[in-house]
Order: C-alpha cells, then structure tokens, then sequence
C-alpha cells in the first residue's frame, strides 16, 4: 500500500481477482485431464496419455483464443473504468483498460500449460505438481516485493507478475518430460473425437466448483 498509494493498490488487488476469473475459464478440463491421463498411465497406455495431452492441450488454446477475443473488445471498445470501479476519473499514470489487456492476455497464454500441472497429479507426480505450486506463490511473491522495491509500480507488477507466473507454469512441461521422456505434445496424438466427451466430462467440475 505505502508503495502504490490506495488507489493502484485497488486496481492492481482487482485486476488480480479478474485474473483467478480469466485461470476459472478453464471449465474444469485440468481434473478431465488429471483423471483420464491417470487412468491411461495405471493401464501403461503411454500412447493415450499423449492423446488426452495434446488433445486437451489444443482444447486449451481453443478456450483461451475465445476468452482473449472477448477480452481484447472489452478492453478495446467498453469503459473499462466504469466497469469496474463506477467512475472514470481514477488517477492512474497508465490506461486501466491497457492493465487490464496485459494482464489478462499474459494469463490466458498460460491457461494451456495448466494441462502439464494436471498431468503431473495424473502421472503420480504429486510431489512434483506440489513444488510447481509452492514456486508459483513464492515467485508471486518474489516479483511483487522486487518490482515494488524498484521502484515499479502498476505497470511493472502487471508485466513481471504475469510473465513469472508464465514461466511457471510453462516450465511445467519440462517437468513431465523429464520424468517421462515418452510423453509428448505432437500432431499425430491430436483427435478432435475426444473433445466432446471432454468437454461433457469437465462441465461436471466447472459446476462443482462454482
């Protein structure tokens, strides 16, 4: 607070619960994946964990692209200030709508790789998937006490927070390949007939946790 000054300190506490909103789109899809990869891998069905992987990988891509559209015309065309605050004079050095853009395409390009946190739980990488979530808290933590000593300010935690939690979650990728160096993101394993029993299967979660 004493570094943003009471205002961008509630801009940024808001874009931050609009980012959990944009991680929610992901309608379930991440316990589909824990689930099906689980039981593909208890049966040493390698070639099934890389179908749901990539399939459910490009489903990802499918959500976000939709989610960033509608993000990019509201950000674009719609009195974002008003939205969310009720007004239009906030006193900020950079446009809200412009905050609110970055911070919103940085999550939703991570939303895919939130399948590598899911396959982790479903490969019996539990310790694993644990220690990628402890280093996304502790690197939230990290870039936000840095920036802010540096003398950044809501565009700077926007930027460094969104692109430290990126990398976390890409690097999730990294983790399950060296663990299994068989699995596999590639064209030959994607099959558009698994989408809509993945879908079905995920709405069930997506409800369950609204």
């Amino acid at each position: 607070l004493d570094y943003l000054g009471a205002e961008q300190y509630a801009v940024w506490v808001t874009l931050q619960s609009i980012m959990m909103y944009l991680l929610a789109s992901e309608m379930g899809l991440g316990q589909t994946v824990m689930n099906w990869t689980g039981d593909a891998f208890a049966r040493e069905r390698r070639a099934r964990v890389n179908d749901v992987l990539t399939t459910g990988f490009a489903f990802y891509w499918g959500i976000a692209g939709l989610v960033w559209i509608g993000l990019t015309a509201v950000t674009t065309f719609g009195p974002v200030e008003v939205l969310l605050f009720g007004s239009k004079n906030l006193h900020l050095q950079v446009s809200l709508a412009l905050c609110l853009w970055l911070l919103g395409t940085l999550t939703l390009v991570r939303l895919p790789f939130v399948i590598f946190s899911a396959a982790l739980g479903g490969l019996r990488e539990l310790p694993a998937r644990q220690g990628q979530e402890i280093a996304s808290q502790v690197g939230l933590v990290a870039a936000t006490f840095f920036i802010l000593r540096a003398g950044g300010e809501l565009l700077g935690l926007v930027l460094g927070v969104g692109a430290v939690l990126l990398a976390v979650s890409a690097a999730g990728y990294l983790l399950v390949t060296r663990r299994h160096p068989w699995v596999r993101i590639n064209r030959a394993h994607w099959h558009p007939a698994l989408l809509r029993p993945m879908f079905n299967n995920s709405i069930y979660f997506f409800l369950s946790t609204v």
